[in-house]
Formats: structure tokens, sequence, C-alpha cells
């Protein structure tokens, strides 16, 4: 994930109307650009760490993961992306591919 998350971060960091989209508009296309793809790669685990098949209830475990990964991006920005775009990268992938410890 992080390889392809990376690049997008930098442009991000590096473009301040991308940044105020996202601030300004968290259901913005920009950020659903970069939750689909998250969402494609996580859905199989979710359904096998809790056990659910009813697509619609996944959705909640999705938002709650996701809502966090959005969190952490806008702290990021609005603390002016004094991190590398690598370390948010790795705190993103590691909560959505991870989850939450058991």
């Amino acid at each position: 994930m992080t390889t392809w998350l990376v690049p997008i971060l930098n442009v991000i960091a590096n473009q301040p109307q991308a940044a105020a989209i996202i601030l300004n508009n968290p259901d913005s296309v920009v950020l659903k650009k970069i939750t689909d793809p998250i969402r494609q790669k996580t859905e199989t685990s979710y359904q096998s760490w809790y056990g659910e098949t009813d697509k619609s209830v996944l959705t909640y475990y999705y938002a709650f993961f996701i809502d966090g990964a959005i969190g952490v991006l806008t702290k990021w920005l609005k603390n002016g992306t004094v991190e590398r775009s690598e370390q948010i990268a790795a705190v993103i992938e590691n909560v959505v591919t991870k989850g939450a410890p058991h």
C-alpha cells in the first residue's frame, strides 16, 4: 500500500489546493480516489478478521478504519506536513491493514 500511497501524499503535501480540498471537504473526489483502493485491498481481510459476510455490515468496519486514516491525513496536513510522507503512509497502512490489536 505504501508504494502507491507515498507519491499521493507527496503531491498533497506539495499542492496547497489539494490539501485545502481535503481539509474543507471530507467527501471530496480527491479523498475518494485515495480511499477506494484501500477499501478494495482490505475488504477480504475485514471479512475474515471479523467473521462478517454481510456487505452492508462490513461497510461499518471499513468506515471505522478509513475514518481513522482520514483523521491521520488531516492531522498531518493541519500540522504542516512535518513528518515524511513515508511515515504517514506507514501509519495509515498499519492501521488499515492490521486493524486494532486483539
